[in-house]
């Protein structure tokens, strides 16, 4: 259980952190606009296509996933939480 200490802590630690990320994003934002610069100065060309890409990315991903979804059903069954 909270205690009564806590209780008068919790909203204040949690506007403070509100607070503190507000702030910190609203000061990222504004730099991140300041940055932005055009690649042509720097000599790039106008247009640049990326190659065509595979499928190896996505079967990976199936695969991974589909070892997490089955490998639960080999799990022993009478094994609780209590052991």
């Amino acid at each position: 259980m909270i205690d009564q200490s806590m209780r008068k802590q919790l909203p204040r630690v949690l506007t403070l952190v509100f607070i503190v990320m507000v702030c910190s994003s609203a000061s990222l934002m504004a730099a991140e606009a300041l940055e932005q610069l055009d690649a042509r100065l720097y000599g790039y060309p106008n247009s640049y296509w990326l190659a065509p890409a595979g499928t190896a990315g996505a079967w990976a991903v199936l695969a991974v996933l589909g070892i997490f979804c089955v490998g639960p059903l080999f799990l022993n069954a009478k094994r609780t939480h209590l052991d």
